[in-house]
């Protein structure tokens, strides 16, 4: 799917601008997505002098939202979230992923929004700011 395609290196400085004008950047299970961009500075050698990953303006993390909906200590895949919402999608398809993402997103603050005492749902969402 990849093959002769840009490589991330060469499509960087377009992700990065995409990044940093997004007013929250929604990502599922977004501790991998800022591991990914952590690594990616130390094999660049921190561009800028900053660490990517903290620049961006994250947003809740829909999987924590959702382990929080469900009641469920354990993480669940993106598939079995959107699966719960009945939202079928082609996984592992990064636009696809993306349109899944935000289904499951929109779709815990559409039943927060209906009960305002799951309020939490929203704040756990944010759990992974509180990680080492």
């Amino acid at each position: 799917m990849v093959r002769g395609k840009p490589t991330f290196s060469e499509i960087f400085p377009q992700v990065k601008e995409i990044l940093y004008k997004a007013k929250k950047v929604i990502a599922y299970n977004i501790s991998f997505e800022m591991g990914f961009l952590q690594l990616y500075d130390m094999a660049n050698g921190f561009p800028g002098g900053y660490r990517l990953d903290q620049m961006i303006d994250w947003g809740p993390d829909p999987m924590y939202m959702y382990s929080a909906y469900t009641l469920n200590e354990k993480w669940r895949k993106l598939d079995v979230a959107a699966a719960h919402f009945k939202y079928s999608y082609e996984k592992h398809d990064a636009l696809e992923d993306a349109k899944a993402t935000l289904f499951v997103y929109k779709s815990i603050v559409k039943y927060i929004e209906a009960h305002p005492d799951k309020e939490y749902i929203l704040k756990y969402g944010m759990a992974y700011d509180e990680t080492p």
